[in-house]
């Protein structure tokens, strides 16, 4: 696994192929992911032209843990107006409609996925089943469960999330897919050593000099606190002769 998430790369390329773009994920991590999250689907998605709409979901508490208001959060995002009292039915066929007609990638991120019972989630997946079968399009749309783990529920005992896509695969099963919080010193020389690494660019000996090599690697590892990931973009912006302060906002944006 390389710093551009190869191997999450063609298990997502797989499942995208088997489920006419249309793809659901899991994702396990204990902390906030920012950074490393959205260096992920950078790379899973490697265009731009991407729009993202962001939910958390222990905002959307009550009476059956409100998954109503939840819609109507996911209508007014993509609808761009007030629901104003219109029936569950309507409020869906509308925000299906209008993702047809989106030309660009979609991406739905429901955090705190951890916070949520399984009905809350049964419906959620309803929801998303639904578009899945009713929406046709050339660009991505994918669905994101960020888990935290901080609360024990059974919906983990009863879903499926599979980590690689094979024949037993099903469309109804969230692909799980690992966050990369921190990096390991094989994959920063992979790196390094590959011709994605712009190092060679500003120091010629960084191509050749296999000591010069060692030695950047070295001193990126030591400096990254053992491949942290913001750490680590910190290191190769520096060695670029980049600020990292001015480029650190590229990263925590999608």
């Amino acid at each position: 696994m390389y710093l551009n998430h190869t191997t999450q790369y063609h298990s997502f390329q797989s499942l995208t192929k088997k489920s006419n773009n249309v793809v659901g994920i899991r994702i396990k991590t204990s902390t906030a992911p920012t950074i490393p999250l959205v260096w992920l689907l950078k790379c899973l998605l490697k265009n731009p032209d991407t729009s993202y709409f962001q939910f958390g979901l222990r905002t959307f508490v009550g009476e059956n843990n409100n998954f109503e208001k939840l819609l109507d959060s996911i209508y007014r995002k993509i609808v761009k107006k007030e629901s104003n009292g219109k029936d569950k039915t309507k409020i869906i066929q509308e925000i299906y409609h209008e993702i047809q007609e989106y030309e660009r990638n979609i991406v739905f991120i429901f955090y705190d996925v951890d916070k949520k019972p399984k009905d809350f989630l049964d419906q959620l997946k309803s929801f998303w089943h639904d578009l899945r079968d009713k929406v046709q399009s050339d660009c991505y749309l994918l669905m994101l469960w960020v888990d935290y783990q901080e609360d024990r529920n059974d919906w983990r005992e009863v879903y499926n999330f599979p980590q690689q896509v094979d024949e037993c695969w099903v469309c109804t099963d969230l692909l799980d897919l690992s966050i990369q919080k921190n990096f390991k010193k094989k994959e920063l020389a992979s790196w390094v050593n590959s011709h994605s690494c712009p190092f060679s660019k500003i120091d010629e000996k960084l191509t050749v000099n296999q000591e010069a090599i060692k030695h950047t690697i070295e001193s990126i590892w030591k400096d990254s606190q053992r491949g942290k990931a913001e750490a680590l973009l910190k290191e190769i912006y520096t060695k670029c002769g980049l600020t990292w302060e001015e480029h650190k906002s590229k990263w925590q944006n999608f």
